[in-house]
């Protein structure tokens, strides 16, 4: 299941599979905004960032604005 959530420029995804919940924003202030507001309605706990999730490895390359999934 996946949630996006656009606000002009910025955007979010929520991808929850089971127990696990993963954030991918273009906006660090959506990120915390999220979180915060998350972490008030359910028990959870941040583990930082992600690079494997359900045997899927996650990459990224900032600088050249790029995120993918292998």
């Amino acid at each position: 299941m996946y949630i996006s959530k656009v606000n002009g420029r910025k955007f979010i995804f929520l991808i929850l599979y089971i127990d696990y919940i993963l954030l991918a924003t273009n906006d660090l202030g959506l990120l915390s905004e999220n979180k915060r507001f998350l972490f008030n309605k359910v028990e959870m706990k941040d583990m930082d960032k992600a690079y494997y999730v359900i045997g899927i490895k996650i990459f990224r390359d900032r600088s050249q604005r790029l995120l993918g999934l292998s």
